[in-house]
């Protein structure tokens, strides 16, 4: 991995510009911390079980459903759209959120920023895209490991923030 020290606006711009070979457009994080690029599911403890993951995640995402729904300005169709949204909700999943905007990228990456610390964005160019066509769950890391998926645009918060996820197959 790369790393620059960014002095200015302008200067975040033109690294960020730079043409690349990948058949895909760049996505980008800001995170106001130098934190492990970590989904926050695999953060909660690192000595479980490849086992304990899918019952965890399953019991946390039913959870979810189970409150969301009077709160839902539409269902979501997929279980890999549920995931999304939970993410967006702060439910530990499997995703790491990211932006195809750099602007949503430093605000993130500024918005509770102190004198002690530094913010980052980091910048990554995905192999695999997905958009509607979203396969099952189960079946996403099967077509490629290095996968980002575009939600639908069904709700306000996605929308907004240009939301995309890149999504981690379970730990073995």
């Amino acid at each position: 991995m790369n790393v620059v020290t960014i002095k200015s606006i302008d200067h975040l711009i033109e690294l960020m510009e730079r043409k690349s070979e990948f058949k895909f457009d760049p996505v980008f994080r800001g995170q106001g911390r130098d934190y492990p690029l970590i989904p926050s599911l695999f953060r909660l403890s690192e000595k479980m079980l490849a086992s304990s993951w899918e019952h965890l995640e399953a019991d946390l995402l039913n959870e979810f459903k189970r409150d969301s729904y009077p709160h839902l300005e539409c269902i979501p169709s997929s279980e890999v759209e549920w995931v999304i949204l939970a993410q967006h909700h702060g439910l530990p999943t499997r995703c790491l959120d990211w932006t195809s905007s750099l602007a949503v990228a430093l605000y993130f990456a500024v918005e509770d920023l102190d004198e002690e610390n530094d913010g980052f964005i980091y910048r990554y160019k995905p192999q695999c895209i997905f958009y509607e066509d979203v396969p099952k769950l189960s079946e996403l890391f099967e077509v490629d490991p290095d996968v980002v998926v575009y939600p639908k645009r069904t709700f306000t918060r996605i929308t907004g923030q240009r939301a995309c996820v890149s999504m981690h197959a379970l730990p073995e």
